[in-house]
């Protein structure tokens, strides 16, 4: 599965192998989206949840190392962070067939690679556009517990709008 797209952030393709999505830029293959499934799958659906988005915003609770250094949310209307998080359980709590419809994916830069909050904003432009979940609610942050900046994504595939939980 390989495409072509030129943007502002140099990405030329992207291609799927064993749920990791590679990116080819100008400089070679430099980036990974990987799908990382819920460890506690078993646990009701808004414990999952808020779990997750505990972890990107605040990582230190779970490991003192890990530090968020920035973090945004899009489809949402309100800013305010504690609203979002119940906005997206009750929009997940709504699609009664679909067990996950809030899933986790983690995106890595190249070792010694910051990138901006307009870099990170444009990233998840292009990132939701790519997977199908326009519109749909996402709270991410950026990590830099490892040699790796790394940006954790909860995306809601429950579209607030249309009601209909996307593939």
């Amino acid at each position: 599965n390989t495409f072509s797209q030129s943007s502002a952030a140099g990405i030329t393709q992207r291609f799927t192998r064993q749920g990791v999505y590679w990116r080819r830029s100008s400089r070679g293959w430099d980036m990974i989206s990987k799908h990382i499934r819920n460890p506690d799958a078993t646990a009701e659906k808004h414990r999952r949840i808020i779990k997750l988005v505990e972890y990107i915003l605040n990582p230190e609770t779970e490991n003192a190392t890990e530090k968020c250094v920035y973090h945004c949310a899009r489809g949402f209307i309100t800013g305010e962070r504690s609203l979002q998080l119940n906005v997206m359980i009750a929009l997940s709590e709504d699609a009664t067939r679909s067990k996950n419809t809030v899933e986790h994916f983690m995106l890595s830069w190249r070792e010694g690679e910051k990138p901006t909050p307009e870099q990170i904003e444009e990233l998840i432009t292009i990132w939701l556009a790519e997977m199908g979940l326009n519109g749909c609610q996402a709270i991410y942050g950026l990590h830099e517990d490892t040699d790796n900046c790394h940006l954790h994504i909860a995306v809601n595939r429950m579209h607030p709008e249309r009601l209909e939980c996307i593939k």
